[in-house]
């Protein structure tokens, strides 16, 4: 669906938005910018922004906006899920390489920080 204008949002993030997050930013903008070849600088998604501290910033800032039932904060090393996030990091790392299949870089966007 075409958003192009819209004033919808998208905010990625990961815990400290240092790295899963501007990195899938990128891939989100990389990939609108090659639909805008032609027309730059148009893009269907204008506002995308990466949350400055990441979601571990977030709750510690507005708390009060997180509920446990609505996913409390649970840091990503924590020891109970080190077997889950082994097999994440694994699925990530080998989705990642699957879609870059050894093309070059891409036309990139900054990051910008919310």
């Amino acid at each position: 669906a075409r958003m192009h204008g819209s004033r919808v949002a998208i905010i990625f993030f990961c815990e400290f938005s240092s790295q899963r997050g501007p990195k899938m930013f990128g891939a989100v903008r990389d990939r609108d910018r090659r639909r805008h070849l032609v027309d730059y600088p148009a893009l269907d998604l204008p506002h995308m922004y990466v949350l400055a501290g990441g979601y571990k910033e977030f709750v510690r800032t507005f708390d009060h906006l997180v509920s446990p039932s609505q996913g409390a904060y649970t840091p990503m090393l924590d020891t109970r899920f080190s077997a889950d996030l082994c097999a994440c990091r694994r699925q990530y790392k080998d989705a990642w390489a699957t879609r870059q299949g050894g093309a070059g870089r891409g036309l990139r966007g900054r990051a910008r920080s919310l």
